[in-house]
């Protein structure tokens, strides 16, 4: 893949053709917050055929602008539902109701009809990241009621979800995978795991492993054992974790990484993007993501360059096996002791870091994943995709930096929201504003991102974005001044980082900037991300502006 070129583009490159079929296409996003804000920004972007957006939010989500800005608006009920609605049946949260979405969704095709008469018209549902995006029996019943999913199928979700299957296809497809077993019921089954792994690969009879659901994420329904003596307690309590959750009891075991880096592969079909790199995270949530090349490591780390550059040559072979047909991603882990980089998982869906290769590729994943869901062709060959120099982003939450514990919440009402001036250097993605409030679902609620011709200027990119980002409110907390912290550190300005870098980031912050900031700056200044910027330059002895 050519990379690197001299040149810093906007989202300009195309990935698909067109829409073929000339009839009126209508985007209904399934989901909330900064995602639904994006997906109904993209969809907007397509104007021939003509394209109506839909925004389906519940009552605490209509405050929102990208909820007014949709031609079509629908109430499907409260945030969540309480514990005696659950127990009747219903869902967590409308927006995971398929009931409700269902109805919902059946209201605006009566609305289309209504506009443009019976089969005159195209539905596509966008379901986001987490709700229902990987859910292929929410796939299936799109389908089957006669609406497009936009997103990967069935079959890919299918294929991909459960964590062993996924294994099983890595390896068919040639990926280096983490030495482990699937297929684990039982306390049987997992001691007997156990015992193949270790005649197999003798040199980790020291190591821990891990045993994971195969329906987990985020950290969920996940132990971590040394030896086959701790295995009856443990095995015990990660039953009863996703017995809880409401996943199968069935699990996979695989060698515990313990000082690691996180690696993420970009793909739409069997195209890939490059990748990302997002080791930096707060409780197993990605903090920090940043765009990642072969190259772009290569004189700092040449086994780990080589190691991502056979998984991205690798990539597309699992991308035929599982006949992925959107946007997906490959999670890795590159282990610094063995230094081999291994395949974990394949999240079949958009990521929240999507924008991190937008900004240095110059494609529009969001937007080309509706083209190409409509019918739009890939026009894009892989020796077109090109790296435009780097970027890095920045996910803003509201939580308390200066809690130990990034607790509690806080205020969550919005007084002034200044997002910082968009240029071809720093892009917002958020969906709130002065006077929104912020509701309960995530703490999330803006990214920011980024990029330069190269990495020492996507940082400074970065730090000023984030230092022109104000944000207020009574007691409202949020975690920007950390965030300066850390893309300040000169661990991460020289890369010099792994899944340790974090907790002695976070140490220092607490321990030394926390005491040096309040005396020279006031702690009523915590949140005053100008003044914040300014004591990080002077604790560092940098000059980023």
């Amino acid at each position: 893949m050519p990379q690197n070129s001299k040149r810093v583009y906007g989202e300009a490159v195309r990935i698909t053709g067109q829409i073929p079929m000339d009839k009126p296409c209508f985007v209904i996003s399934c989901n909330r917050g900064e995602i639904a804000n994006d997906t109904l920004r993209a969809a907007k972007e397509n104007m021939h055929p003509a394209v109506f957006t839909a925004a389906i939010h519940t009552t605490g989500d209509r405050q929102y602008g990208y909820v007014h800005q949709s031609e079509f608006k629908m109430c499907i009920g409260p945030d969540s539902f309480s514990a005696e609605e659950r127990a009747a049946g219903r869902a967590t949260t409308p927006y995971m109701d398929k009931p409700i979405l269902f109805t919902a969704f059946d209201n605006i095709r009566r609305e289309a009809a209504r506009m443009f008469g019976e089969g005159n018209f195209q539905i596509g549902v966008h379901p986001g990241y987490g709700m229902l995006s990987e859910d292929p029996d929410f796939v299936e019943q799109c389908l089957e009621e006669g609406y497009i999913f936009i997103g990967p199928g069935h079959t890919p979700q299918s294929m991909m979800g459960p964590k062993d299957s996924a294994r099983e296809l890595a390896v068919k497809a040639g990926l280096q995978v983490v030495p482990g077993e699937g297929d684990i019921k039982t306390l049987e089954d997992a001691k007997a795991a156990h015992a193949k792994i270790i005649k197999e690969n003798p040199g980790l009879k020291d190591r821990r492993f891990r045993l994971k659901a195969v329906a987990g994420g985020g950290g969920r329904g996940q132990i971590v054992f040394q030896g086959t003596k701790e295995l009856p307690e443990k095995f015990e309590k990660v039953q009863q974790v996703s017995a809880g959750l409401g996943w199968p009891s069935h699990f996979v075991m695989e060698l515990n990484i313990e000082i690691s880096r996180h690696y993420e592969i970009q793909m739409f079909r069997d195209l890939t993007f490059f990748g990302r790199e997002c080791t930096l995270m707060r409780n197993h949530q990605k903090e920090i993501e940043e765009f990642l090349s072969p190259q772009s490591i290569k004189e700092q780390d040449p086994v780990a360059s080589e190691q991502l550059q056979k998984m991205i040559d690798a990539a597309p072979n699992l991308a035929r096996e599982c006949k992925l047909d959107s946007v997906a991603t490959l999670e890795c882990i590159y282990d610094e002791e063995a230094e081999k980089l291994y395949f974990l998982e394949m999240n079949t869906r958009i990521q929240v870091e999507h924008p991190v290769t937008n900004a240095a590729t110059g494609v529009d994943l969001l937007r080309a994943q509706i083209l190409h869901a409509f019918g739009a062709p890939m026009i894009l060959k892989q020796d077109e995709v090109t790296a435009m120099g780097h970027s890095i982003e920045a996910r803003i939450t509201n939580l308390d930096p200066y809690d130990p514990n990034f607790g509690p919440l806080g205020g969550k009402k919005i007084d002034r929201y200044w997002r910082p001036e968009r240029t071809d250097r720093i892009r917002h993605y958020g969906y709130v504003t002065s006077g929104n409030t912020i509701t309960s679902f995530d703490p999330m609620f803006a990214k920011i991102v980024g990029r330069g011709h190269d990495r020492k200027e996507a940082v400074e990119s970065l730090f000023r974005g984030l230092s022109e980002f104000i944000v207020e409110g009574h007691e409202f907390r949020h975690n920007i001044p950390h965030q300066l912290f850390v893309i300040s550190h000169p661990k991460f300005i020289d890369r010099n980082y792994n899944s340790e870098t974090m907790d002695e980031i976070r140490k220092e912050f607490l321990e030394k900037f926390v005491p040096f900031f309040d005396e020279n700056y006031g702690k009523e200044n915590r949140y005053n991300n100008p003044v914040v910027a300014e004591a990080v330059n002077n604790f560092y002895g940098h000059h980023f502006h």
